[in-house]
């Protein structure tokens, strides 16, 4: 037990752990922490006898301050962020061979002001082109959902959605581990003056991987 460790920056309060051996090359871990108010849970087991260490691992997590998260990395302190972000993740494969990977998950982000992310203001530009009236730099969602799978290199999703008072986008896709990206996108728009008439109309479009460094800066 330790009340309190910092790992590659980031800071983990009241961190308990257990490890159990099940034989001779294969070990259970499990430790429960708080990190940045959020409670994080994970059970993890892991074969030594292979030297890519396969791997089943399970996590969950509570109500993290994306804010108080954000204070402790200089890149992030000055983007306009804020939610509670939990999830649910369980993924299997070798650990040191991170393609090889395979998994699903869920996460959540409410009581959100997700305003300043690349991807974000991208697609918005992607969407609207011509019609926006550069509104949608201050939008700010306040929801964001997903179910999501982790499975020949990619992470996918059917579901993603982000709830915001003038619009809200849905999206269907998968972003590589590469970064490549391939989204099929609907935009609900609530509230003018966000954009003109004509791009109040319902809207649909693909966001390309050609189109990722629109997207993701």
């Amino acid at each position: 037990n330790s009340k309190e460790i910092s790992l590659y920056g980031c800071l983990f309060k009241d961190l308990s752990a257990k490890l159990t051996t099940l034989n001779d090359f294969n070990q259970n871990i499990k430790f429960n922490t708080i990190i940045y108010d959020g409670q994080l849970k994970v059970n993890t087991t892991l074969v030594f006898a292979k030297a890519d260490i396969p791997s089943q691992v399970s996590a969950d997590l509570f109500g993290l301050d994306l804010e108080k998260l954000k204070e402790n990395y200089p890149a992030l302190k000055e983007k306009d962020f804020a939610g509670l972000l939990s999830a649910n993740i369980k993924f299997n494969g070798p650990l040191l061979n991170i393609k090889d990977i395979k998994g699903n998950g869920t996460i959540l982000i409410s009581e959100g002001r997700l305003l300043e992310f690349e991807m974000l203001k991208g697609i918005w530009k992607i969407l609207f082109n011509n019609f926006i009236v550069n509104d949608y730099q201050r939008i700010a969602f306040t929801q964001a959902k997903a179910t999501f799978k982790v499975a020949d290199q990619r992470i996918s999703t059917d579901d993603l959605i982000l709830k915001s008072i003038p619009a809200d986008i849905s999206a269907q896709g998968w972003v590589d581990f590469d970064k490549s990206i391939n989204f099929d996108v609907i935009a609900d728009v609530h509230q003018s003056p966000l954009v003109t008439a004509t791009a109040v109309k319902a809207v649909h479009t693909t966001v390309l991987s050609q189109f990722a460094k629109n997207v993701v800066g």
